[in-house]
């Protein structure tokens, strides 16, 4: 994981109230686990083989060892995934997270995978790669690379508004070395070498993602950071500002994931970011209302928070607030109740979340990738109480 972390958190209290029959919840233990025993890191479904199934894609590696980039196919007619993999990548890093998009428009999703650091461990620089899809997969070895950057977090989304979509990385490495300005790819029938936006500001971002904050009608760039103040630069005409327009309060920061969502209902954007407590933060999982993003939610002081999402669990037409920890539960709450509905009985080290209508029951499914090298990623069903009893 992004650092590692030494001792588990608290044993917490997993009977919960049983959901009303009929409302969907999140399964207690996996229902899917997958075969891989790597630091899986980054997650994501992305349709590489072109067959309208989304496939499951997995990136290992962290900061723990080189490890390689797996997919787990849907195969022809939706099948269930296999436990083993259908498509390992020969090349191994230190993986971070995944995007995943159709950057050329050819009918197939493609993939970017960080490389948070290098092959001399913290001593070097990672990069990032792109991996086109194709009938067969994944295609090696990368179409395209940039080497020297530490980065963990990646998004892809259309920020200059040409039609195509343009690459955010979060930049940076907090333990070892100082922080470092924030880059920006833009998609021109491929991407350049060298970034197309450099921030004025350094800083060590562990999460980015493109949401259109201000409501413009154009994409920003929101951060999660660690050692200083979460952040969103402005999309300014198509181009982001140097510097950014909020920073979020307070005194301690230990970033690891950002989402965005209108978590109260009220019709502007806001973002949910988790704060880890190993490297001096406050352990919380928070959401900042916009549209002048105030906190206006926060849970689980002290625990060691990393993936997160937000999303309509039970179905009750509300975004729910969900979060994962290191060597912990998965965790829902409703945004207006202090007291968790789900909490599950695995325990994982939740490095990323994606959703998928995996049991085509018409119920999207969360997979979490799982840094525990002992354990694979696992897919959580949503369950519907049973009404017969």
């Amino acid at each position: 994981m992004i650092g590692l972390l030494f001792g588990c958190p608290p044993p917490v209290d997993t009977d919960l109230t049983e959901p009303p029959c009929g409302q969907p919840s999140l399964a207690a233990e996996p229902t899917w686990e997958g075969a891989e025993r790597t630091h899986a890191t980054g997650l994501a479904w992305a349709d590489v083989n072109g067959d309208g199934f989304r496939d499951l894609v997995v990136a290992s590696g962290n900061d723990q060892a080189a490890e390689p980039i797996t997919v787990h196919t849907r195969g022809s007619f939706g099948e269930s995934l296999e436990p083993q993999p259908d498509w390992t990548s020969a090349t191994v890093a230190f993986h971070g997270h995944v995007a995943v998009g159709d950057l050329d428009d050819d009918g197939y999703d493609d993939v970017v995978a960080t490389r948070f650091i290098g092959d001399d461990d913290f001593a070097t620089p990672g990069g990032v790669d792109l991996y086109r899809g194709g009938p067969d997969g994944l295609i090696e070895p990368p179409a395209w690379s940039v080497e020297g950057l530490y980065t963990f977090g990646a998004d892809l989304g259309d920020v200059d508004g040409d039609g195509d979509l343009d690459l955010a990385l979060a930049v940076g490495e907090p333990y070892h070395h100082d922080p470092l300005r924030q880059v920006v790819f833009t998609w021109d029938s491929g991407f350049a070498g060298v970034p197309d936006w450099t921030s004025d500001d350094e800083a060590h971002a562990i999460d980015a993602t493109w949401v259109d904050v201000d409501g413009d009608g154009d994409l920003d760039l929101a951060q999660a950071r660690s050692g200083s103040p979460h952040v969103v630069y402005e999309n300014v005409g198509g181009t982001l500002a140097a510097l950014p327009m909020w920073a979020a309060p307070g005194s301690a920061w230990d970033g690891i994931a950002v989402e965005s969502g209108d978590a109260n209902g009220d019709g502007a954007v806001d973002l949910l970011i988790t704060d880890n407590n190993f490297s001096g933060g406050p352990g919380l999982v928070r959401v900042f209302c916009g549209p002048g993003l105030d906190v206006c939610f926060e849970r689980g002081a002290g625990e060691a928070w990393s993936a997160a999402a937000l999303f309509d669990l039970d179905d009750d037409g509300a975004l729910d607030v969900v979060a994962g920890q290191w060597f912990g539960p998965i965790t829902a709450w409703r945004f207006d109740e202090e007291a968790p509905f789900v909490r599950t009985s695995r325990e994982v080290v939740a490095e990323a979340f994606a959703w998928e209508d995996v049991g085509s029951d018409g119920r999207a499914d969360l997979a979490v990738s799982d840094w525990d090298p002992d354990h694979g990623p696992v897919i959580f069903e949503r369950e519907v109480a049973d009404c017969s009893q």
